[in-house]
């Protein structure tokens, strides 16, 4: 197996993933993408069959207001998530003008 190539039940939770972004915005997948790529995931590790974790560098968002988002994300793949923090460095590879700061 090529290394950090998914296996057929990451894909599947993968999947699971995105369609659950996808039904959230109507089936507008153009809105969904945008999204799925503003939540800077990183990783997502399967624990158990029943457990997973995904690692973003935006948790805040992922967990949602009032926590409905994760909440919503785990009754739709019927199973508990932990949310590791991750840095991103997209997140800090940002080119600037040092004349405005």
């Amino acid at each position: 197996m090529i290394a950090n190539t998914p296996d057929s039940k990451h894909l599947e939770v993968g999947y699971k993933i995105a369609a659950f972004y996808a039904e959230k915005h109507n089936q507008d997948y153009s809105a969904a993408k945008k999204e799925v790529v503003t939540l800077g995931i990183t990783d997502v590790k399967l624990v158990d069959d029943e457990h997973i974790e995904i690692y973003t560098s935006r948790p805040g968002l992922l967990i949602g207001w009032h926590g409905i988002n994760i909440g919503n994300l785990s009754v739709f793949l019927a199973m508990k998530i932990t949310i590791v923090e991750a840095f991103n460095w997209k997140d800090v590879l940002v080119p600037f003008d040092p004349e405005i700061y």
